[in-house]
């Protein structure tokens, strides 16, 4: 414990790690996957064909890029080769007995871990060490607001702001986290969070900098925050060491399994990459070029293929899923919890 309170970065690792085998023991043994998505609202690009969204019903017209509340479903890529079919995916948290009484210690060792928070002071920090830090507290902080408050879709919302931890005194959420200390676009909406506040406090924008603001943004770190969507990356932990070289990993993982092209096409992608495309100020052109980079050379053809017209004509943003999933590496766990 002495060891973790002067290495901030290190006692975060092992919080993300004790959630992390938490999820997986109340997972119920039937929906781990280990190979292949077995439920998903998005999929890979596929070297031999394309992908037609199931329920395209003229919500996007060829004119407007529009946001849509529907919830759409696309067929799921069959390679097992294709980045996330390997990971453990949680759908559901179930209790029994067996997983009450682990939970039971592993809870107690959670809250303990999460009481150090307290004492320490991410200032201290360097910069590689405060993003490994920040981004593994923001997926632990998540996942431990669902297990308190449910999954249910009509409380995630709430439930996800009213979490914090308390921070060397501070007490950040995971809004705060993401907008006034990592200084990245917020995977929220603005006015839906006012109303969670009473009426006369003064609401807290990103634009307010925050005492454990890290120096400069990184805008790699959306493809490492997970709010337990289908839509958003996968659980991992990551560590000052190698923070940068996993970033760079997620980025190309998350759009190789998340990019579709119909057979319109279309280009489909999802709000996370249109987040990191504005804080990194990539014209629409760019964008395209930022995917096709992270692309095997196949599924850069198909999408070349669709670059017959405009780029802003191409590209089509999915709406954020509300279906609760987390997707976590089998690395976390290991050695950890026997599944």
């Amino acid at each position: 414990m002495d060891d973790v309170l002067s290495y901030p970065d290190r006692l975060s690792e092992e919080i993300v790690k004790c959630i992390s085998c938490i999820y997986c023991k109340f997972a119920n043994p039937k929906i781990l996957a280990t190979k292949g998505l077995s439920v998903s609202s998005t999929s890979s690009l596929s070297s031999s064909s394309t992908f037609s969204p199931r329920n395209l019903s003229g919500s996007w017209s060829s004119h407007h890029n529009e946001e849509s509340t529907e919830q759409y479903e696309f067929e799921v890529c069959k390679d097992d080769n294709r980045p996330y079919s390997t990971m453990i995916e949680i759908l559901k948290i179930c209790l029994d007995d067996d997983s009450f009484n682990y939970a039971t210690t592993m809870l107690h060792k959670f809250r303990s871990l999460v009481k150090s928070l307290e004492k320490v002071d991410p200032r201290n920090m360097r910069r590689e060490e405060k993003l490994t830090f920040w981004i593994n507290i923001h997926n632990a902080l998540v996942m431990h607001a669902y297990l308190a408050y449910g999954t249910q879709n009509s409380v995630r919302s709430s439930s996800i702001l009213k979490a914090a931890y308390n921070v060397g005194g501070h007490c950040v959420n995971a809004y705060v986290i993401q907008s006034s200390i990592l200084g990245i676009l917020p995977h929220y909406s603005a006015p839906w969070l006012r109303t969670l506040f009473s009426p006369g406090k003064k609401f807290a924008t990103g634009n307010c900098r925050h005492t454990y603001a890290i120096e400069y943004p990184e805008p790699l770190v959306h493809f490492a925050l997970s709010l337990g969507a289908s839509s958003d990356p996968s659980i991992q932990v990551y560590t000052a060491k190698n923070v940068f070289q996993d970033l760079k990993v997620a980025k190309e993982e998350f759009i190789r399994a998340t990019v579709c092209i119909n057979k319109a096409k279309r280009i489909y992608l999802p709000k996370i990459i249109c987040y990191f495309a504005k804080d990194m100020s990539l014209s629409t052109d760019e964008v395209v070029e930022t995917v096709m980079g992270s692309l095997p050379e196949t599924q850069m053809k198909l999408v070349r293929s669709c670059m017959e017209c405009r780029a802003d004509k191409l590209i089509y943003w999915l709406p954020q899923s509300c279906t609760f999933r987390y997707l976590i590496q089998k690395q976390v766990i290991h050695g950890r919890l026997s599944i």
